[in-house]
């Protein structure tokens, strides 16, 4: 839980920082007179594609859990079979 917690608090932190980045190429892209070499870099887009990808892991994550079903998950499978 701890490291899904830690995967989603890593991949949001480097999104928001890409975010001064994202408005700094949509003025550019904007602006009709700009050089638009700047707005075809694909550093962001490869940025949001491998933060993407961690967020996604961290939903696999959730939803298979590595260890097994947690006690609470346990109790709960025990008292429907009663």
């Amino acid at each position: 839980m701890l490291f899904k917690l830690l995967i989603n608090v890593f991949a949001t932190v480097i999104l928001l920082i890409y975010m001064g980045t994202f408005r700094l190429m949509a003025g550019l892209a904007a602006d009709p007179s700009a050089d638009l070499a700047i707005v075809r870099n694909p550093s962001p887009a490869l940025h949001a594609v491998l933060a993407l990808l961690i967020l996604l892991v961290a939903t696999v994550l959730a939803v298979y859990k590595p260890h097994g079903v947690t006690p609470y998950g346990q109790r709960h499978i025990e008292e429907s079979k009663l």
